[in-house]
């Protein structure tokens, strides 16, 4: 070859060398300095609806960087882009196929506003408009890729997203293979909180559909309190499992299938005063599944959600069906709630042996401007559940489940609603305590007052029996119709309480009736109940009830003023007061106290001017007055020094006056006579203090006599007629020992220095059993002459008991007021008695000793006096 060709071929490889080497330098420094020219940006400004400025960095036959791309603008950004990369060969770029896509730092600016989504500075809608102008008619409706890769990476990628004026920063990753130019595989890893989600995904973009697989584990939900936190009262604390499958048509925009499941283990989750209970058991946790049908349906299915406080409540067996078009959102399912128990603490002993299960269907609508509806009611049909069987404490209490509906209506928060709950049967029993509860219901409405507060009125209506089988007592057709309101306060609407009869021991009492409210921190009962074997005894009963504050307790006054002017008779009251008959003043006040410590009653009684007889055994108490305080109802004790007077009292011929005792009642087997004092034979005797106990039948005390006139004396203990001036004093020790009266060494005597005359007639009772014509009967019979009038200077009387009757042995010395029909008999070796008319004797002096028995116990047994005392 000659120099000139081999110069001109050097010439040409050494320009081809220079263009092979000049132009990549010109395309990295020129090119990327035309992209990042305004030149670029504002020609590309007529495409896009939106700023975009970024700084390209390399441009290269074998990679492209971006440092830095913003769309938008400082202050109001729709993307950020800190690192764009391209990995490629010049084979490939001829290939249309780039190797590797890396993206690093993207922030995306996107929220949720009015129900709509958008992108921060960018108008989504004018974009999607500009979008279908701009095609054509021939324009194939298949999606193409204008390149292929091979893998595309996104790191440290951050989607900010605003909501109800707060801003969530959502942390992802994402990788994504290209199979086959149509196919896109991947995964994306989101961070919400440092929780992580993945959603591994499968994109046909030749057919248009999209897998999603998605998966997070031990979520903590409490890391979205302020999210959990719009719904006011809401905490949620625990675990969250999410596993689910997506597939999508996205052109046209269909949802093929759609599943998920959610698990939730709670660790002291609360809605205001409603708290989950917390399982250490991992196993225990509250399972939904939720299921896309078709024709945009879905189902939802939940179980094992239990709450602890304030009732122990699951919910099983959650079913739902929810149903979606253009207008609304229907939902229709139902659940089985069972309640098992109180979390209350100031009821620590409430437990149920059979839960109370209740099956229940519900529906709910939700418009599309926001208004909502809902309805819940109990499945028709028969309870295929137990009765259940609640206690509390010792009290055992069988309900039927009751039919329950509700409902309500809002839009947004509830507005309205309305709700029912009644049973026809329920029983409670308690020791010997029966409540027997035919009817049940509470019905009410709740909504929004004109200061936007919630309230609730409502009426609570309920039937029942009460029978105590220990007292006997039973109080039949009780009925009750209570108008109540919340937030609690005072109530003008008054409802109706009565007991159709109150029946004790066989004996119907007669009604209550009154009226139920509430006040402001109660509920109040207003009533009288009006006696019907007693003509006109009316006692007026006033019951309030704190329930509000904290320091709660009940309050329960009766009072009564009877006065019964004619004889009423007690044994229309109980058969063992047959014959007592009654009248004058009575007076009742006392008042039951409920709190925290317990339950305390205390009573006052009083009896004025009243009238107390038994005419069948010639007994009778005149003109009682007495006031009586009992401190303790339920102990039955009172405060002491309780005064009791009676004008009179009148056991057969015994009369007693002015008598006056102050005592009291120690419990209610135990009655302490503290003091006693009364008039007897024209004296005075006190009597010392004694402790009376039901069931005990042997009593001793004695009575301390002063004055007692000694012709009274004989008169009321039925010795004979006598009159006379002269007074004896003494002490009688008397036991009472199972219904026998008895007297030892009882003894009386005239006051020394002080004699006295005696008029003794009809004294037959001295000579009875005794034969005439003997000397111990003429003894008896001059004694029994001799004081017929006869003066003492003093006399001793010695009482005691021998067998059934009381022995009185009575010493007198004195002499008669004049001769007596007696002369001495020397054969006869004594006094005998001579006609009227012929010689009388007369005695300067004679003492004469008397001893007579008196079947006192047997007199008294005949009347039945005491039989009274015995009982």
């Amino acid at each position: 070859m000659s120099i000139k060709k081999k110069k001109i071929l050097f010439k040409i490889i050494f320009f081809c060398f220079l263009m092979i080497c000049c132009i990549p330098i010109v395309l990295y420094f020129s090119i990327p300095f035309f992209l990042n020219s305004s030149l670029f940006s504002q020609n590309l400004q007529k495409y896009l609806p939106l700023n975009l400025s970024w700084d390209v960095r390399r441009l290269s036959l074998t990679g492209f960087d971006i440092n830095s791309l913003l769309a938008g603008s400082e202050n109001k950004k729709t993307l950020s882009i800190k690192s764009l990369n391209l990995d490629y060969s010049p084979a490939q770029i001829f290939n249309k196929h780039i190797q590797k896509i890396s993206f690093s730092g993207i922030e995306l600016y996107c929220g949720l506003k009015q129900g709509e989504f958008y992108f921060q500075g960018f108008d989504l809608n004018e974009f999607l408009k500009q979008i279908d102008s701009n095609k054509t008619p021939s324009a194939s409706k298949q999606i193409s890729l204008p390149f292929s890769f091979e893998k595309l990476e996104i790191h440290n990628a951050v989607i900010v997203f605003n909501w109800e004026n707060q801003s969530f920063r959502i942390p992802f990753n994402l990788e994504v293979i290209l199979e086959n130019n149509h196919l896109l595989k991947g995964i994306l890893k989101v961070y919400p909180r440092n929780q992580e989600i993945s959603a591994i995904f499968c994109l046909d973009i030749f057919n248009k559909k999209i897998d999603l697989d998605i998966k997070g584990s031990s979520i903590k939900i409490e890391r979205f309190a302020d999210i959990t936190g719009f719904i006011q009262g809401l905490y949620l604390s625990g675990n969250l499992d999410i596993a689910g499958d997506l597939e999508i048509q996205i052109e046209p925009f269909n949802l093929i299938s759609a599943c998920a499941a959610l698990s939730f283990q709670n660790k002291g989750s609360f809605y205001h005063d409603f708290k989950l209970k917390k399982y250490l058991n991992p196993d225990k946790q509250f399972n939904l599944d939720i299921q896309y049908l078709n024709d945009n349906k879905w189902k939802l299915s939940a179980d094992s959600l239990f709450l602890e406080h304030p009732f122990k409540i699951s919910m099983d067996q959650v079913n739902a069906w929810f149903n979606q078009d253009a207008e609304k959102l229907e939902c229709s399912g139902n659940i089985q709630i069972g309640i098992k128990g109180s979390g209350l603490d100031f009821i620590p002993y409430f437990q149920t042996i059979n839960p109370l299960i209740l099956k229940q269907e519900f529906s709910a609508e939700i418009l599309k401007n926001g208004q909502w509806d809902f309805k819940l009611k109990t499945m028709p049909g028969v309870n295929p559940f137990k009765p259940p069987v609640v206690k509390l404490d010792k009290a055992e209490f069988v309900i039927n489940p009751p039919e329950i509906e509700i409902n309500a209506s809002g839009k947004s928060r509830m507005e309205k609603a309305v709700f029912k709950i009644n049973t026809d049967k329920a029983e409670l029993k308690s020791g010997d305590i029966f409540i027997n509860i035919p009817y049940l219901s509470v019905s009410g409405k709740t909504a929004y007052d004109k200061k936007d507060n919630l309230y609730c009125n409502g009426d609570l209506n309920i039937k029942a029996d009460i029978q105590d089988l220990k007292s006997k007592t039973h109080i039949k057709d009780i009925k009750a119709g209570f108008p109540f309101q919340w937030p609690w306060k005072k109530n003008n609407k008054k409802g109706e309480l009565s007991a159709l009869s109150i029946i004790w021991n066989k004996i119907n009492f007669g009604d209550l009736k009154g009226f139920i409210y509430q006040d402001d921190t109660g509920v109040i009962f207003d009533g009288k109940h009006l006696s019907q074997i007693i003509p006109g005894f009316k006692i007026n009963i006033k019951a309030d009830s704190n329930l509000v504050n904290q320091e709660k307790h009940a309050q329960i006054k009766f009072s009564s003023i009877y006065k019964k002017t004619k004889p009423f008779n007690l044994g229309t009251i109980h058969k063992t007061a047959k014959g007592i008959e009654f009248d004058g003043l009575l007076k009742l006040n006392g008042v039951f106290n409920l709190d925290k410590t317990g339950v305390k009653a205390e009573m006052d009684a009083g009896l004025d001017n009243t009238n107390i007889r038994i005419k069948e055994k010639d007994m009778a108490f005149e003109n009682i007055d007495l006031n009586f305080s009992i401190s303790d109802l339920f102990k039955m004790r009172s405060l002491p020094k309780q005064p009791l007077g009676i004008e009179k009292i009148s056991i057969g011929s015994i009369n007693i006056n002015n008598a006056y005792f102050e005592f009291q009642t120690e419990s209610d087997r135990s009655v302490l006579i503290e003091k006693g004092f009364f008039k007897w034979c024209k004296g005075n005797i006190n009597a010392q203090a004694l402790r009376i106990i039901p069931g005990l039948n042997n009593y001793d005390m004695i009575l301390y006599c002063d004055r007692l006139n000694l012709a009274e004396l004989f008169m009321q203990l039925g010795v004979a007629k006598a009159e006379g001036q002269g007074n004896v004093s003494g002490r009688i020790p008397v036991v009472f020992n199972n219904g026998n009266l008895s007297f030892q060494d009882g003894f009386l005597f005239s006051t020394p220095g002080q004699g006295g005359t005696i008029h003794l007639t009809g004294a037959e009772i001295l000579t009875q059993g005794i034969p005439k014509h003997t000397r111990q009967y003429n003894q008896i019979d001059l004694a029994r002459e001799a004081l017929k009038d006869y003066d003492y200077q003093w006399v001793k009387l010695l009482m005691n008991t021998e067998g059934e009757n009381l022995m009185l042995k009575i010493n007198f010395d004195g002499k008669p007021s004049s001769p007596l029909p007696f002369i001495y008999d020397q054969d006869f070796g004594g006094f005998v008695r001579i006609e009227s008319g012929k010689q009388l004797s007369d005695f300067q002096g004679i003492r004469l000793n008397v001893n007579m028995g008196i079947p006192l116990n047997e007199i008294l047994k005949n009347k039945g006096i005491l039989d009274y005392f015995n009982k």
